[in-house]
């Protein structure tokens, strides 16, 4: 049933975002241009070559040459030589936990790849919703001077006319001045969220026009428990950090290993006594380890309690997350409820004294208050519906069904 819900909440969601988001395919190119994608990505392949590194023995073939010059008391001096080759040999434990140590290694990078593109996401919601929002409120203060410009020629043309006192036509002008001020305002803050999406996202231009948000549904909220599993259970920075602690504990177990160093095994040849005298040998050294070896395995064991450590705060830290922005989607609704509530009475209000000022009963300044608290009360409910979108946009994000490529989980 949870899981249902959750369905029919992103689902309701992604009906709701149709032309509110930008173009999934160049939100997508967007986000992989990002310099910290980009990073990520050469990490990754990185982490693919020294991968096939781990594959393949680290040793190679040992070649000696040892010429001999060799002196015989009252005799003739003549030369001898001797030559090998030999060749260390990796440990079947070593090159089992190499193999793990390279696998891992690539794992890690691939999430850290796909974390990348998540952050990226956000990044860019953040971005496009500062100038969806900013934009919405420079078109309502655009509303509003219009209203107070007819407003000030409206009242001057009565003041000259004899209907309207002086004193009406300053309070026009004064409420046109803080319109003015409002609208300029608005557009300074409209026109810096549109330099920073362009900054951050070059190749995703913000739209000229801004699209119709639309109300949010009502339907299909799902249960803030269903929200918290979608986003932990494919959390990259979660398996990150638990990849980490994986690929520490193979550290502690290869440095537990160097505790038996490697083999060598080869082949000598020598040619003695002038050449009358040849030999072959097999030969094998076995190295023993130093003083440090079993203090550094212990000192890797530690660091890989650390990590898993480590990791249990980060899915912890992430649970919190995850459970506050569930916390948000069912507020941002309440509050926007609220606001809507709020809007339609306060335009009713207003339609009322704009009636009483038409048949003489309310003043100008009356009207103006009016005006001002219907205009305050649609920029809030104008923001408070922004926020839903934004709200739910940003689980479809951390659930990975908004700009999530699916290769991201491969691993």
């Amino acid at each position: 049933m949870k899981r249902f819900s959750l369905m029919l909440l992103l689902c309701c969601t992604g009906a709701e975002a149709s032309g509110l988001l930008p173009d999934e395919d160049a939100a997508l190119n967007a986000i992989d241009a990002l310099p910290g994608v980009s990073a990520a990505q050469s990490r990754s392949a990185e982490a693919d070559a020294r991968g096939e590194a781990f594959k393949r023995s680290p040793y190679g073939f040992e070649v000696g040459v040892a010429p001999i010059v060799r002196h015989e008391n009252r005799g003739a001096s003549y030369g001898e030589w001797e030559a090998s080759v030999s060749h260390r040999l990796r440990l079947p434990r070593k090159a089992a936990i190499d193999n793990q140590l390279g696998e891992v290694g690539v794992e890690t990078a691939a999430l850290g790849l796909a974390d990348a593109r998540h952050v990226g996401a956000r990044l860019l919601l953040e971005r496009w919703f500062e100038w969806l929002r900013s934009g919405g409120a420079l078109r309502l203060a655009s509303e509003q001077l219009e209203l107070a410009r007819a407003d000030r020629d409206s009242v001057a043309r009565r003041v000259a006319a004899g209907d309207l006192a002086t004193l009406d036509a300053e309070r026009a002008a004064a409420a046109l001045a803080v319109a003015e001020a409002a609208q300029a305002r608005a557009r300074f803050e409209h026109e810096r969220a549109g330099a920073a999406l362009d900054a951050q996202f070059p190749m995703l231009a913000p739209r000229a026009d801004l699209p119709e948000v639309p109300l949010p549904t009502l339907e299909g909220d799902a249960d803030e428990q269903a929200i918290v599993a979608a986003i932990i259970n494919d959390n990259h920075e979660i398996a990150i950090a638990e990849a980490m602690a994986r690929r520490q504990g193979l550290a502690a177990a290869r440095s537990d290993a160097e505790r038996h160093p490697d083999p060598s095994v080869g082949l000598r040849v020598m040619d003695e006594a002038r050449g009358s005298e040849q030999a072959v040998a097999l030969t094998v050294s076995i190295p023993f380890a130093g003083g440090a070896a079993a203090p550094t395995s212990v000192a890797e064991q530690h660091l890989a309690e650390a990590l898993a450590a480590d990791a249990a705060a980060v899915r912890t830290a992430v649970d919190s997350e995850a459970r506050q922005l569930a916390m948000a989607v069912r507020a941002s609704l309440q509050s926007w409820q609220a606001a809507e509530r709020a809007r339609i009475a306060n335009d009713a209000a207003l339609a009322r004294i704009e009636k009483a000022r038409a048949l003489g009963e309310a003043g100008f300044a009356d009207v103006t208050l009016a005006r001002r608290t219907a205009q305050d009360a649609r920029a809030a409910e104008w923001q408070a519906r922004v926020a839903v979108h934004e709200t739910r946009m940003r689980v479809e994000v951390d659930a990975h069904r908004l700009w999530s490529r699916h290769d991201d989980h491969d691993h």
